[in-house]
C-alpha cells in the first residue's frame, strides 16, 4: 500500500490543478449570432372614410287603404285585394324623383319568400325634383296582391333606385321604408 499512497497523492494533485486551471482560464470568445435587425413593414393608417356629401336623406311617408271589391272601376281578382298607398316623399337635398322610385315588398304568408313587386299603376305622383324647397311629391300607388295569409309580413312601400339609374348630383344609398301616417 506504501507505493500507491505517492500514486493517489499525484493523482490528486492532476485533478486539482486540472480543476484549478479550468477555473482560471478565459473561455474562448464565441461569435455571438448576428441578426439582422427586421424593419417592421411600413404601417400606413386605417383608409379614411370617403365623405360623401352627396347623400341624401329621404323623409317618406305614406296612408294605406284596401279594397276587396272594386278600386274605382277596376275590380279585384279573386283572393285579391286591392292595395292603395298615398306616398309623400320630400329630401333635405335636391332629388329627382319620379314613380320609378317605387317598389312594394310583400311575404303572403310564414311560408312564402319576401318578393318584390313595381305598383301596377301610380296616379298623381310627380316627376320633379324634391329636396329644393319646391315641397314634397305626394301621389297613390296601385296594387293587386293575393290576400294575406298567417305570418304575412307586409305589403311595404319601399323609395329607391339603384345608383346607376339615380338622376342629379345627389344619391339614395340605401332602400327607404315609408312610415305610415294617419292622415
Amino acid at each position: 500500500m506504501k507505493g500507491l499512497k505517492p500514486l493517489f497523492i499525484l493523482i490528486a494533485a492532476a485533478v486539482m490543478a486540472a480543476v484549478f486551471l479550468a477555473g482560471c482560464t478565459t473561455p474562448t470568445p464565441t461569435p455571438a449570432p448576428t441578426a439582422t435587425p427586421t424593419v417592421p413593414p411600413a404601417i400606413s393608417p386605417a383608409p379614411t372614410p370617403v365623405v360623401t356629401d352627396d347623400k341624401a336623406n329621404i323623409a317618406f311617408s305614406y296612408i294605406q287603404r284596401e279594397y276587396s271589391q272594386s278600386y274605382e272601376g277596376i275590380p279585384a281578382g279573386p283572393g285579391e285585394l286591392i292595395y292603395a298607398f298615398d306616398v309623400t316623399v320630400d329630401a333635405d337635398k335636391p332629388i329627382y324623383t319620379d314613380g320609378s322610385w317605387f317598389t312594394i315588398e310583400y311575404r303572403q304568408n310564414a311560408s312564402a319568400e319576401l318578393k318584390t313587386y313595381e305598383p301596377m299603376t301610380i296616379i298623381g305622383y310627380p316627376s320633379m325634383t324634391i329636396g329644393n324647397g319646391s315641397g314634397p311629391a305626394k301621389g297613390r300607388l296601385l296594387l293587386a296582391l293575393k290576400a294575406p295569409g298567417e305570418g304575412a309580413t307586409g305589403p311595404t312601400p319601399v323609395y329607391w333606385k339603384p345608383l346607376d339609374r339615380q338622376e342629379g348630383p345627389n344619391k339614395v344609398y340605401s332602400k327607404v321604408y315609408g312610415v305610415i301616417r294617419t292622415s
